[in-house]
């Protein structure tokens, strides 16, 4: 049966929506050697010989293509490829699974103080592993091995047998450590059969919350985000909103995928869409831009939303260069998300810093200069659409952050902007008397600031 198509977002609606959720400018430095960086009680535990599935070592960059997910729905030949060559779930023995949840179980509990959320996490990870969404290349990870012991070990549990029963079949059987116990006796309980069945439903709306977190603000998990995480989770997830503790959510988002390997997140992702697993709330954020370059998206969505401002000819004639060159960074950068990203290595990318117009490479530090040069219009338009909310005038990123400390330039520009929109309002008819004051307000700010203009190189051909 074919899927239902998502919606396709244009790359103003793409940049636009990305203003509103995707400001972060802080990410892992490649100093610090990611991965070395994972508490050992934190490291992924297998069962001694288990050779898990992991996903190919397939080159990522086309999935940071804009709209690349279009190419996994629908019955397009890509999506029916995919499926065949990586099938949903391979067999795994029921009490391997059973296995791998207790084990992580064991190595969580020492830093997690909640047995339940432990227990997820560890269900997480099970999950995960069943569905291929591991690094192929073990060395790089944090992957231990050990073994659950049981009384008798010819034991067998049929793959049939549901996991929670077969937890409880086992309970009596397991000899070897006492938080084992512990977590077959949350497993048997209401509670447990809940957060196994929640992780079978979501694991892979984890997933990709996960990949959407790390691309747009550099991190698998921090509190600060935790209203973003909920808003991506609340979008899907049918009213089920009972994960929004911030330990819970640490140990959803960081501590149980952290051994998986970023390549594995953007991978994963992508083998969930092909199956519909990912609901359109999650799609649409596979638009946000890579991070440590929300400025430029903001800046680009930003005049996408004053294009049609009476006094924006008047912005565009003085600043057209700098217009230009903000909107090919933006087109380029959502084209090529994780060569873009400041993480760009741990993508297993080559990391792009330049922007080509027509033809030539501009590093991006002095391409950046063109957001500098308009960045008080756009911050201002910004501020005064924050005033405007009042269920009248809705704008989708009055809550954008990443232009402030660009305005430092001139910071009276973005006084000035609010004066020339209010203005525009009350005189909305009299065409000359505001082309008059964005005259004043234009001119003067290009006279203020004519070292980001004259630096900015010149607009690309059209």
């Amino acid at each position: 049966m074919a899927q239902p198509a998502p919606p396709v977002l244009t790359l103003e609606e793409a940049i636009e929506f990305n203003a509103q959720d995707a400001n972060g400018d802080d990410t892992y430095s490649n100093e610090k050697a990611l991965f070395g960086y994972i508490n050992p009680s934190e490291y992924l535990v297998l069962p001694t010989g288990y050779v898990p599935r992991s996903m190919p070592t397939d080159d990522i960059k086309p999935l940071g293509k804009q709209n690349s997910y279009l190419r996994f729905v629908a019955d397009h030949p890509d999506q029916i490829a995919h499926r065949i060559a990586h099938p949903y779930i391979t067999a795994t023995p029921q009490l391997i699974r059973i296995k791998i949840v207790l084990l992580n179980y064991i190595n969580l509990r020492a830093t997690i103080t909640s047995p339940a959320e432990a227990f997820y996490g560890a269900q997480l990870r099970s999950r995960w592993l069943q569905r291929g969404f591991l690094y192929p290349n073990l060395a790089d990870r944090k992957v231990t091995y050990d073994e659950v012991r049981f009384a008798n070990r010819n034991i067998v549990i049929e793959n049939e047998i549901d996991t929670c029963a077969a937890m409880q079949a086992i309970k009596a059987l397991a000899t070897n450590h006492a938080l084992i116990k512990e977590a077959l006796d949350i497993a048997v309980t209401a509670e447990g059969v809940r957060l196994t069945k929640h992780c079978v439903k979501y694991a892979e709306t984890w997933w990709s919350i996960i990949e959407f977190l790390m691309r747009t603000k550099g991190h698998h998990w921090k509190e600060l985000y935790a209203e973003v995480v909920m808003k991506a989770y609340t979008s899907v997830s049918e009213g089920n909103v009972d994960f929004n503790q911030p330990s819970f959510l640490s140990t959803v988002m960081r501590v149980a995928p952290h051994p998986f390997g970023l390549k594995a997140l953007v991978w994963g992702t992508y083998n969930s869409i092909a199956y519909g697993k990912i609901g359109n709330g999650l799609i649409l954020r596979l638009s946000g831009a890579p991070n440590g370059f929300a400025a430029i998206t903001t800046a680009a969505a930003g005049l996408a939303m004053i294009r049609s401002e009476q006094w924006y000819k008047k912005f565009e004639a003085i600043y057209s260069d700098n217009i230009r060159l903000v909107e090919a960074m933006a087109l380029q950068m959502m084209d090529d998300k994780y060569a873009y990203h400041l993480s760009a290595s741990l993508y297993g990318t080559a990391p792009k810093r330049t922007i080509n117009i027509n033809g030539a490479d501009i590093d991006m530090a002095r391409a950046d200069m063109a957001v500098t040069a308009i960045a008080g219009v756009i911050q201002g338009f910004i501020i005064w659409s924050r005033g405007k909310n009042d269920g009248k005038m809705v704008f989708s990123f009055g809550n954008a952050k990443s232009l402030e400390k660009r305005c430092q330039v001139n910071p009276t520009m973005v006084q000035k902007m609010i004066q020339l929109l209010d203005y525009s309002m009350e005189a909305i008819e009299d065409s000359a008397s505001i082309e008059d004051a964005a005259n004043g307000v234009f001119t003067n700010f290009a006279q203020a600031a004519p070292l980001a203009i004259q630096n900015a190189p010149a607009a690309p051909v059209v």
